[in-house]
């Protein structure tokens, strides 16, 4: 069964990613090109719904219960509205909060950092925190075609072996098929319905497997976590709102300075692999190497961007 909906997932995935390439949608329904982005004709973000769809379909014809999923589309919902009519950021931010919310406070969780337990409020309250900024850590890294996806994917996997979950492996199957029709050519974009979805799923089965320790956590999802802080201080720095939208991303300076959209995707999706990796590792182990590969990073982004 677990391979069948795999090609599933794929499968159906695929299909309306072909579908939205093929047939005319909503004007409403396509990322315009103009400003910071570099395609030239209107492209459907229909990627997110692509994902979900295939998902879901996999839970009724299996009869299986994914209680996360259904919490996922509440994000999956916003990001579709803001993708229709653009929300300001501070809507955005306090309907993630809520959505996060009403997944941590009823749940019956003990959050620890570097192996000491936190009270249930200080808990929750970095529990929800830490949600909602993975979750904007997933779309700021939703720039250059097959990122965010590749940076899913790679994250699904490993928790699909991790876990045993067949929810993982469908996962990776719906992924691959919006990949199909993103990575290089662009013809379908995940759009922020997409990138919410994906970042809640990961960021919240991330803490799950980490036994609820923040700082393991945190590697796990190291690649979001380091763009979050990389772009928000970047911007303060420079003297601008961390929520105005600009070219101030890793992936977009790393492109600006010569290297392939291609080479982008692999450097990056590497970076995201090895903080999965080591984010199973003795916390304290864990934290360092993370802090020293994003670090390097860091200052190869800096140099990159000054040259």
């Amino acid at each position: 069964m677990m391979m069948v909906g795999f090609f599933l997932t794929f499968s159906i995935s695929a299909v309306i990613c072909y579908a939205a390439t093929r047939f005319s949608l909503n004007g409403r329904l396509y990322d315009e090109p103009g400003g910071r982005k570099k395609h030239t004709h209107p492209v459907p973000h229909v990627g997110g719904i692509a994902i979900a769809s295939a998902l879901f379909m996999t839970l009724l014809i299996y009869r299986l219960n994914w209680p996360l999923f259904i919490y996922g589309l509440g994000f999956l919902a916003l990001g579709a509205i803001d993708d229709l009519r653009k929300l300001s950021y501070w809507i955005k931010l306090l309907v993630q909060v809520l959505l996060a919310s009403l997944y941590v406070i009823p749940s019956d969780l003990t959050l620890t950092f570097f192996g000491t337990p936190l009270t249930n409020t200080l808990g929750r309250v970095l529990t929800v925190i830490w949600i909602v900024a993975v979750v904007n850590g997933f779309n700021f890294i939703d720039g250059i075609n097959g990122l965010a996806g590749s940076v899913g994917l790679v994250a699904s996997i490993f928790l699909w072996v991790t876990t045993n979950s067949v929810w993982f492996l469908y996962l990776s199957g719906a992924l691959l098929g919006f990949l199909l029709f993103n990575f290089k050519r662009g013809k379908v974009f995940l759009g922020d319905a997409g990138s919410y979805l994906l970042g809640f799923l990961i960021a919240v089965s991330s803490l799950s497997i980490s036994s609820f320790e923040l700082a393991k956590a945190t590697v796990f999802m190291g690649y979001p976590a380091y763009e979050t802080t990389f772009v928000v201080f970047r911007r303060l720095f420079r003297g601008i709102s961390p929520f105005h939208a600009d070219r101030l991303h890793t992936h977009y300076t790393l492109e600006d300075s010569g290297f392939s959209p291609e080479k982008v995707v692999v450097l990056l999706a590497a970076y995201s692999a090895f903080c999965n990796l080591v984010s199973f590792l003795q916390s304290g182990w864990a934290f360092i190497l993370y802090l020293a590969i994003s670090l390097v990073l860091l200052f190869f982004v800096v140099s990159k961007s000054r040259s």
